[in-house]
């Protein structure tokens, strides 16, 4: 025997019933509109045209804009993925590999300029900052007053320049020049106060009595050295001395 109540069934039952009423209901408006259409006069062939040609047009523009929605959702996902797939590769290479990084500085940097200054972190010693932390050049500075404790640099392919800074009127540099590619030198307004060899090279110091500078011309191993600023002749001397390649 079943455990459901008299009473369920009548309610199963009368609920059933409505619905019966309702779709005979719907099915009968439905048949009257039906027949309503049928009594209607039916439109011209042109108008039968127009209407198929309207819709034929509505379904491509459709298909076209779903066409262009999915193309661009893909191809954004595709930017996307690869952006994110290239910042984590340049970021791996960048922050592991100095020498990635250097590139990619020197690239970013003749983006915008091609004369870019890096300025790097001041390196004090008790000889001087001789050299940027960077610093990659073809050749190195090992000693200059102490009392000059910050360096920047400024490179070029065939151009190399250190620039040292004492305070906001004190300076020197060091500029090298590949022989191949190096400018010309004018001394005509220059007093010679020294002529020699340093390191088995010749050089000559000039003094500039217009800005109270010194300034030393030297040729070694293939590349032309300018040295000059605030410093005294013989410390022009002491840094030539002190660079090695």
């Amino acid at each position: 025997m079943s455990n459901i109540k008299p009473d369920d069934f009548r309610k199963h039952a009368a609920e059933e019933d409505f619905f019966r009423l309702v779709a005979m209901e719907i099915e009968s408006e439905q048949n009257e509109e039906f027949l309503e259409a049928q009594n209607l006069p039916d439109p011209s062939p042109e108008v039968l045209q127009r209407m198929q040609t309207n819709l034929q047009m509505t379904m491509r523009r459709t298909r076209k804009r779903k066409r262009r929605h999915t193309i661009f959702l893909h191809l954004g996902r595709f930017t996307a993925c690869a952006a994110v797939v290239c910042c984590i590769l340049i970021s791996g290479v960048y922050f592991n590999v100095d020498a990635a990084r250097n590139s990619i500085n020197n690239f970013v940097l003749e983006l915008f300029d091609d004369h870019a200054v890096i300025k790097t972190a001041d390196s004090t010693a008790e000889n001087g900052a001789t050299l940027p932390i960077d610093w990659d050049g073809p050749f190195y500075v090992t000693w200059v007053p102490s009392r000059y404790t910050s360096v920047r640099t400024k490179n070029a392919q065939t151009t190399w320049k250190l620039m040292y800074d004492e305070s906001g009127t004190n300076n020197f540099s060091i500029f090298a020049w590949d022989a191949y590619h190096s400018p010309s030198i004018n001394t005509e307004n220059l007093t010679l106060v020294w002529e020699g060899k340093i390191q088995n090279a010749s050089a000559n110091i000039y003094f500039d009595p217009n800005t109270n500078t010194y300034m030393l011309i030297w040729i070694k191993s293939n590349y032309i050295f300018q040295i000059g600023g605030n410093i005294c002749a013989e410390e022009c001397k002491k840094i030539a001395e002190n660079i090695v390649f």
